[in-house]
């Protein structure tokens, strides 16, 4: 037998009425799977590195940066401390996918004047140069050597990235997708830096060196684009942390 209850609470379709019960199971049920998928989709999101705000500041107006080019492990300018601001370092790169580093050989420890456009994401910056100059023997810089303030050995987690397409040439510059257009720039000799998920020492990228302090081997193009770990020393050199890579130590993160 079938009670009147239990018939009252069955679907039929050309009725075009819902029974009562079976309408608030529909209702929780779908709020709760509305609420499942809202919180699935921030745990998804969440780890996924922020594309950042790299962009192209302006100079129209003919600003200029005098300082001292250093050539180890890629071209920067070291613009030197005055009563108003502290050191600065900026990389260096040329027009296109073309680093500076046989300019910067030549012209290591010697003062220049450039300009051109600078490419800035948070602290780190870098000036584009289209026509490198010749040593500025009127400039009144510095050409002091620094001592780097060491920060010890660490083992990370990160992403090998182009400085450039990083500091917002491209964005988000990072990625698998970005693994091509990484490589090559790197080939055509910009610096690379290592973006960490969470701070270390204070920063969230580093410029990266050899354990001697030199440029990387090109075996570093089998691990952009990718999450991986590694082991090495921090430096800062004024502003500008480096990161020491020691040989051998990178390897793809599962």
């Amino acid at each position: 037998m079938t009670s009147d209850n239990d018939q009252s609470d069955f679907f039929v379709g050309y009725l075009n009425q819902v029974p009562s019960r079976l309408r608030r199971f529909a209702i929780v049920a779908g709020l709760f799977w509305i609420a499942a998928l809202a919180v699935l989709s921030f745990v998804l999101v969440t780890p996924t590195l922020d594309p950042g705000h790299g962009q192209y500041l302006d100079l129209a107006d003919g600003t200029t940066f005098t300082g001292v080019v250093e050539a180890r492990p890629y071209p920067v300018l070291r613009i030197p401390a005055t009563a108003q601001k502290p050191a600065h370092r900026m990389m260096l790169a040329g027009e296109g996918k073309q680093g500076l580093q046989d300019w910067a050989n030549r012209m290591e420890g010697q003062s220049v004047t450039l300009s051109g456009a600078v490419l800035k994401r948070g602290d780190l910056d870098m000036l584009l140069v289209a026509d490198p100059p010749l040593a500025n023997p009127d400039a009144r810089t510095s050409t002091a050597a620094t001592m780097p303030i060491p920060r010890g050995r660490w083992r990370l987690e990160g992403e090998i990235c182009d400085g450039k397409c990083y500091a917002g040439a491209m964005n988000p510059g990072t990625g698998l997708a970005h693994k091509a257009c990484a490589n090559l720039c790197l080939e055509g000799g910009l610096p690379p830096v290592f973006v960490t998920r969470l701070p270390v020492s204070g920063s969230t990228f580093f410029l990266m060196a050899d354990a001697e302090g030199g440029p990387l081997a090109r075996s570093i193009l089998d691990h952009t684009g990718q999450p991986i770990e590694l082991e090495g020393v921090i430096e800062i050199w004024d502003d500008m942390p480096v990161l020491n890579v020691s040989a051998g130590s990178l390897k793809p993160v599962p």
